[in-house]
């Protein structure tokens, strides 16, 4: 099944089927950096296909219910809060769409994908792609437990919706294009990432500051961070072909726009990428 979810919890039908003076400044430069190919946003993650399955779910099992009401809850926070960061930089955020989807699905301009692609959003069709079954492979798999884990997950890909929406795709799709080896592609890929977890971090702050966390939440999304990294995903120590970056990476730059909450201490394509 697939479950196309608007904001403000309007499901849009079922079909079967298996801080604000930075946010200015980045608006006003186009935000010269993000990157995006024809495939989406490549996922949270590499390949899943290593390592025992998870146990799947029926599509109708309380398991699955209940994550769709989480995510519809989040996405509507998420949502919200860069309603507001957009309207204090006198910018207006188109909402994104969120896709609920079982083992496969077909997207606007994407492409098809399963859930060994992780979670991604997709440009082409401002839409956030989320497999059902990988919140599963989040708890059994990659051993991040708690609904924060998976709020995390959605707050990642909205920031990777923040990033279209200013422009940041496309000039990172150029650099890419310009780029002389699979490395220097990567590395605008891991940059885009490690930007979209820092715009994670920065939602988590203000869900922090109206008491929607409790305690240990935080670390549960710290947990999830690290559990996505390329090195523990992948067991590899080879940066050059990693695309989201290393467990470290995305904990810190998580943990910067949390600690943080401005727009501009997000920027992760202006320094060295060995300080990243």
């Amino acid at each position: 099944r697939v479950l196309s979810i608007e904001s403000k919890g309007q499901y849009a039908g079922r079909r079967g089927c298996g801080g604000g003076m930075g946010l200015v400044l980045l608006i006003g430069l186009g935000l010269l950096f993000l990157m995006c190919s024809g495939s989406g946003d490549g996922g949270l993650m590499g390949d899943l296909a290593t390592g025992p399955a998870p146990q799947a779910q029926p599509a109708d099992s309380p398991v699955l219910n209940d994550t769709e009401d989480l995510v519809n809850f989040v996405l509507d926070d998420v949502q919200d809060f860069w309603v507001d960061e957009f309207d204090r930089a006198g910018q207006t955020y188109p909402r994104a769409k969120l896709v609920l989807f079982d083992r496969n699905v077909s997207t606007g301009g994407c492409g098809n994908a399963t859930s060994q692609v992780g979670p991604f959003y997709c440009p082409a069709d401002s839409k956030a792609y989320i497999d059902l079954q990988f919140m599963l492979v989040l708890q059994q798999k990659l051993g991040a437990e708690g609904d924060f884990s998976q709020a995390y997950i959605l707050a990642h890909e909205i920031g990777h919706h923040v990033q279209n929406v200013v422009g940041t795709n496309e000039a990172v799709r150029d650099r890419q294009s310009q780029a002389s080896s699979s490395a220097e592609r990567n590395e605008w890929s891991v940059r885009m990432e490690l930007q979209a977890d820092c715009l994670a971090g920065m939602w988590a702050r203000q869900a922090n500051q109206k008491g929607l966390l409790d305690a240990g939440d935080l670390n549960e999304g710290v947990r999830a961070a690290e559990a996505v990294g390329d090195d523990a995903i992948t067991g590899s120590s080879h940066q050059e072909n990693f695309t989201h970056g290393t467990s470290a990476q995305r904990v810190r730059w998580f943990s910067q726009g949390f600690e943080t909450g401005e727009y501009g201490s997000c920027d992760t394509f202006q320094q060295s990428y060995n300080n990243l």
